[in-house]
């Protein structure tokens, strides 16, 4: 039975490399199959545009290093955003990339204010560190009192300038470089998203597997933690 997503519609789409023009319904997006070759790409390109601009798709999970995306983007398509999902994952991104370098130390977590995925980074990060510093934003000192008195750890609520930390996860993407590690949302080289196996199998091997991830997730089809996440190193 076709998977419809979550408003039973069709706004995700999915561009793969193929042998013949194509566009067909699979796994919950628009697929649209694009031929080799200069000539037949070109006419493949504009048709499979309107094929799918026809069916209101506006975001599409694309291949690994694909060129035409930009062409695309032109034409109001853009790629499924790996951003949200990303601000989800923010802490086990922090472990994998400090995991990947060798580091320890310190960490720092820079926000304009607190939120649910800030605060879900806080707690993971506090569960495996044990201290972690944050600037003084408001309900801080709340969610102070809270870690402390539930698990101990220590929230140090200071201003960015004092932080000294050996990694600075960058919510806000202002905040002044000069730790060891810098992962700042949507600017740093994102991380390698991984499917479970029976989800990867579904879908070409050349996918973009972080937007494909993205979608997933968007559609319901995926809980966040068997999403899996590993330097992008």
């Amino acid at each position: 039975m076709p998977y419809h997503g979550v408003r039973g519609d069709f706004l995700l789409g999915l561009v793969r490399e193929g042998s013949a023009f194509s566009v067909e319904e699979q796994n919950g997006f628009w697929v649209l199959s694009l031929p080799q070759g200069s000539f037949r790409r070109r006419i493949a390109l504009e048709r499979g545009t309107r094929e799918l601009q026809r069916r209101q798709v506006r975001r599409c999970v694309f291949p690994e290093h694909f060129p035409q995306q930009t062409w695309f983007a032109r034409r109001g398509i853009e790629g499924v955003d790996v951003l949200p999902l990303l601000r989800k994952k923010a802490g086990e991104w922090v472990f994998a990339e400090r995991q990947a370098r060798g580091l320890a130390g310190s960490v720092a977590v820079f926000a304009e204010q607190l939120n649910g995925d800030v605060e879900g980074a806080l707690h993971l990060l506090l569960k495996r560190i044990g201290s972690v510093s944050l600037p003084p934003l408001r309900g801080a000192e709340e969610l102070q009192r809270e870690l402390l008195r539930e698990s101990g750890a220590v929230l140090r609520l200071l201003p960015p300038r004092l932080f000294a930390a050996q990694t600075l996860l960058d919510f806000s993407r202002c905040a002044a470089a000069g730790e060891a590690l810098t992962l700042r949302m949507g600017e740093s080289e994102l991380p390698c998203f991984t499917l479970p196996a029976e989800v990867a199998a579904e879908f070409p091997a050349h996918t973009n597997r972080a937007q494909l991830a993205a979608a997933l997730w968007e559609l319901g089809r995926l809980e966040t933690k068997v999403i899996g996440l590993k330097s992008g190193m």
